[in-house]
């Protein structure tokens, strides 16, 4: 679907809870420069994509084999990530009795257990880490693997411009988001009402 299109989806869904002038030009509060609404709405679709490929399970998702360099540094495997990188879709290594579909952010409690011989991850309950520390190459760090291998699979979910959306189902969920986001600079209150649109479907698709 072109962008123009995807733009025009959102201003029907914007429209829909508070009816608005078509040139609409708003002032974002927080820088107060000022723009149409068209140019807010084009800024914000592939940060919403990004939040969708976040939220939606793997079965709605495009999923590429990852193809970065691995390295194993005392029984962690380092694997460099793409550049286009967004979440993580399976990560299984031959001697892992399981597959990890997510990675832990340094926000998560056990992040720190990670760095701990004796705490970390290992073959029956391993964990993906999400790393971006001072060799300045964004990587994962993934424990463990005490053999010493890197084979395995590897695969991830690459971000994607608006327009290039494979999966038309994701459209409908986009489109209230980045009403939602709009909607909250220009200050009103129907910006919940869209999140709550989004969240519905959100939920519905988790309980497939």
């Amino acid at each position: 679907m072109k962008r123009s299109e995807i733009i025009s989806k959102v201003k029907v869904r914007m429209d829909e809870l508070t009816p608005f002038d078509e040139g609409l030009i708003i002032t974002d509060p927080n820088s107060n420069l000022i723009k149409p609404i068209d140019a807010y709405i084009d800024e914000m679709l592939d940060e919403c994509v990004v939040d969708v490929f976040k939220a939606f399970p793997l079965y709605m998702l495009d999923v590429f084999p990852m193809d970065g360099t691995r390295t194993n540094h005392d029984g962690v495997i380092h694997v460099e990530l793409p550049d286009d990188f967004c979440r993580i879709a399976m990560v299984l290594f031959d001697a892992w009795k399981r597959p990890v579909h997510y990675a832990l952010t340094s926000e998560h409690p056990n992040y720190i257990k990670q760095f701990n011989p004796y705490t970390r991850g290992g073959v029956t309950k391993p964990v993906v880490l999400i790393q971006n520390d001072d060799t300045g190459i964004p990587h994962i760090e993934c424990y463990s693997v005490p053999s010493g291998s890197t084979d395995g699979v590897v695969s991830y979910v690459p971000r994607v411009k608006a327009e290039e959306l494979e999966r038309e189902e994701l459209i409908d969920p986009l489109t209230w988001l980045c009403a939602s986001k709009v909607l909250a600079i220009m200050g009103s209150k129907e910006a919940e009402i869209a999140m709550a649109h989004y969240l519905e479907i959100l939920k519905k698709s988790l309980h497939v």
